[in-house]
């Protein structure tokens, strides 16, 4: 493949670089400090984004063999742009997948991750869902919402229900 970044230790020393330079040029009143610290967050971001995109190109790579819904990209770049605690749902799915695409290619067979498939069903969702499909209860966040999706749920639309 192509290279698109500084890789992971390159992009953590520059965000990290930029906050030890930032942070105290900005408690100093010193000018260009808020710019050093933002720019390190933006850095961050960006390259977050990019890394998701790149997952997203294995997984499509290989979505029949992982057995990927839909077009096999399983998350939304842009959610890496969310505020905490948010970005940390795309951030956990990007290291599920790309441990499953890894286990794929290895040729290793498939094991339960009980964290991922049993306490946090989100991660191993194997569609690519939407913000509002999420906070809308039609994905379960938990263990305890997996039990009861298929009945009554006030705040899923699939069930026609005229709340929405």
């Amino acid at each position: 493949g192509r290279v698109t970044t500084c890789g992971g230790y390159g992009t953590f020393v520059a965000y990290v670089f930029g906050v030890f330079i930032g942070a105290p040029l900005v408690w100093a009143d010193i000018p260009g400090g808020e710019f050093v610290l933002e720019s390190a967050v933006v850095w961050l971001a960006l390259s977050q984004m990019n890394l998701y995109r790149r997952v997203n190109e294995l997984t499509q790579e290989s979505r029949d063999v992982m057995g990927l819904q839909g077009d096999g990209r399983m998350l939304h770049e842009w959610w890496a742009l969310l505020p905490p605690p948010m970005n940390l749902v795309v951030g956990l799915r990007q290291i599920y997948f790309l441990s499953e695409y890894w286990r794929v290619i290895r040729g290793d067979p498939p094991a339960t991750d009980y964290i991922a498939q049993d306490w946090l069903p989100f991660v191993a969702e194997r569609r690519r869902f939407s913000l509002e499909e999420l906070w809308t209860g039609q994905v379960p966040w938990f263990w305890f919402m997996k039990r009861d999706f298929n009945f009554e749920n006030p705040f899923n639309r699939n069930q026609n229900n005229n709340r929405f």
